[in-house]
């Protein structure tokens, strides 16, 4: 009678129940697995901008240029599509940053680089640090650089250029001025009246040889103004003309 069609009714709705909710949890975990949608950044021809990255990372985009962010837990990837960028790398080891142009990539741990795309060739900077270049890019490759030293890679340190062709073909790695062509940037690191040892702190994230200060009451100076990671050493002798402190250089060859 009432009794066992309201038993009958109240099953058939729990049954309805574990479906919805089963059903829900396999949308769920299929929308889960998908890759972020990659966020684009551009500038117009007479225009520069500058992009703070979710890491930390820093990316001063020349004019009439255009990038997309695709980050991951694994890999911090970027694709320089048209222009140039300045990228400041935040450091972690544990988590590459990877500037895919054309058919090769830049892959850099706590640096600051230049990547351009002239009208065939990629030419790259090294402003600060070390980057590993591959002229051929592949999004799964190991960007570990004592592995990708046994591939077909070039590092490239500090104050060097080189660059590779659509085919693949690296050019010499040379010594030249890295900053040349570069006056349209507009500056990363900008401070107002910051203690001098939260600014070190701030810079320190990005260089690959550290700045410690060895007496602390130097910590509490005030600062202003804005701060280069790739011109650091000029940047110091200009403390030392302002502040009272003397910069001393340890375990430099």
């Amino acid at each position: 009678g009432r009794r066992r069609t309201m038993t009958w009714m109240t099953g058939m709705a729990a049954t309805i129940l574990a479906v919805f909710v089963a059903g829900y949890l396999v949308l769920a975990g299929h929308n889960g697995a998908q890759q972020p949608a990659p966020i684009s950044y551009e500038t117009a021809a007479n225009a520069q901008r500058v992009v703070n990255l979710a890491d930390g990372s820093i990316v001063e985009l020349g004019p009439n240029s255009r990038i997309s962010v695709s980050y991951t837990a694994r890999e911090r990837r970027l694709t320089l599509e048209q222009g140039q960028g300045v990228f400041t790398v935040a450091k972690n080891p544990r988590r590459p940053f990877v500037v895919q142009a054309g058919s090769g990539s830049v892959t850099a741990i706590g640096t600051v680089f230049n990547v351009r795309k002239l009208s065939t060739n990629i030419e790259v900077r090294v402003l600060e640090g070390t980057v590993a270049v591959r002229p051929v890019d592949s999004p799964s490759a190991d960007h570990d650089f004592p592995k990708a030293a046994t591939n077909k890679v070039a590092l490239v340190t500090a104050g060097n250029i080189t660059g590779y062709s659509p085919d693949g073909v690296m050019r010499p790695v040379v010594a030249a001025d890295v900053h040349k062509g570069l006056a349209w940037r507009v500056g990363v690191l900008t401070m107002v009246d910051w203690r001098l040892g939260d600014v070190i702190h701030e810079l320190n994230r990005y260089l690959e040889h550290e700045i410690t200060i060895g007496d602390q009451p130097i910590k509490n100076f005030r600062f202003t103004g804005t701060v280069y990671p790739d011109q650091v050493q000029a940047w110091l002798e200009g403390l030392q003309e302002g502040y009272p402190i003397k910069v001393v250089h340890l375990g430099t060859s």
